[in-house]
């Protein structure tokens, strides 16, 4: 893949049930971010968590 982000969704940290996010068809790695509430298209904080896939 071209190694751009991709936006799969937000998800609550006051949620106790189980959450969806975006359905992404290949992925290389995930990153968290910490955004305003709604989200955004682009990363607007820096990398708390990243994971290869």
């Amino acid at each position: 893949m071209d190694k751009k982000p991709v936006d799969a969704g937000v998800f609550s940290t006051q949620a106790v049930a189980v959450q969806s996010l975006k359905e992404i068809g290949k992925a290389q790695a995930f990153a968290v971010t910490l955004e305003n509430e709604g989200g955004s298209s682009v990363p607007t904080s820096d990398v708390l968590m990243l994971g290869e896939v």
